[in-house]
């Protein structure tokens, strides 16, 4: 049932997808020429905005790839087929966020299912295409054509103002806003309506309407620190349910077993989500991102009610 609620997501992605790419509905996977310069909107359907849809793309990219298994020849070429379709759909998302959680959950899966050489060489051939691209930055590959400028944005090493000021300014907006009610907060929805009254006379952007791009930090900001901290504590209890699973089960068997890896694909999935949300703000906006939300956290917390609550004949013997 777990793999089939995750099909269903990708296949009705991968439609939409199909329908945005030939028809481009809405505008999407259109290069457009701004002030700034070159930008692209990225795919976003059926989803609500590029950062809604990289995110479900990519939780859903690393259910499946933490899933991969050669049981058979036949199930090795589908599931190495989707886990292809779904990294493309994440790439062309355009979100910045979904790709370095993709990048990060990837190599966790590797140090995790792989042998420890193996995985520590991919490590080593991640940093080296780090410095690599760092060192032939100017090249014109990656200014005039979109997806390489913005790849070059998210791996480029340079000052933390110089990637993007504009997400900085509203953590300082947010830091105004917490110091002046960190308890109670100012409200849910006050941040898109009050945070351009604590802009910076610098900010350019100071005075239009947005949300914070970080969960936590929006959750503080309008309901209090002590609700954020609540919040926090529910993810790292799901998440200590979730290893804590896949401990028990590893005690079971010396390989992974299928349990194993829907725990484990489940769990990182999750993390995989939260981490695009410290920089974007689906989560606190739409209903289908946290539709999604709670469908991960409530399939961690059953899957592991087996392994965390004693048996009848264990309480009996106690």
């Amino acid at each position: 049932m777990l793999i089939s609620n995750f099909a269903v997501y990708g296949v009705s992605m991968g439609v939409f997808v199909v329908i945005q790419f030939i028809f481009h509905i809405p505008e999407g996977w259109l290069i457009v020429h701004t002030t700034e310069g070159l930008a692209n909107v990225g795919l976003q359907a059926p989803y609500e905005d590029i950062s809604s849809f990289g995110s479900i793309a990519v939780a859903v990219f690393i259910f499946a790839a933490a899933n991969v298994r050669a049981s058979t020849l036949f199930g090795l070429v589908i599931n190495i087929f989707g886990c292809s379709c779904l990294l493309i759909m994440t790439m062309a998302s355009w979100s910045r966020g979904a790709w370095l959680s993709g990048l990060v959950f990837l190599l966790l899966i590797a140090m995790i299912k792989l042998p420890r050489s193996f995985a520590i060489t991919l490590m080593l051939l991640g940093f080296g295409a780090v410095v690599a691209i760092n060192i032939d930055a100017n090249r014109s590959f990656w200014t005039n054509h979109p997806y390489p400028a913005r790849l070059l944005g998210l791996v480029r090493i340079e000052k933390i103002t110089n990637k993007d000021a504009g997400r900085l300014n509203l953590y300082r907006k947010a830091g105004r806003m917490l110091s002046e009610h960190p308890y109670i907060g100012h409200g849910i929805g006050s941040f898109y309506l009050k945070s351009v009254e604590y802009a910076d006379p610098n900010d350019s952007r100071g005075r239009i309407p947005d949300f914070a791009h970080n969960v936590f930090i929006q959750i503080a900001v309008e309901e209090g620190i002590p609700v954020a901290a609540l919040y926090a504590s529910l993810i790292i209890w799901t998440f200590s349910r979730g290893f804590g699973a896949l401990r028990v089960e590893r005690h079971k068997s010396s390989s992974y077993s299928t349990t194993q890896m829907l725990i484990l694909g489940i769990t990182l999935s999750l993390g995989a989500y939260l981490q695009t949300q410290m920089t974007a703000n689906s989560l606190n906006v739409y209903l289908t991102n946290q539709f999604f939300f709670w469908f991960l956290v409530s399939a961690i917390l059953i899957m592991s009610i087996e392994d965390f609550e004693p048996s009848a004949d264990t309480l009996i013997a106690h």
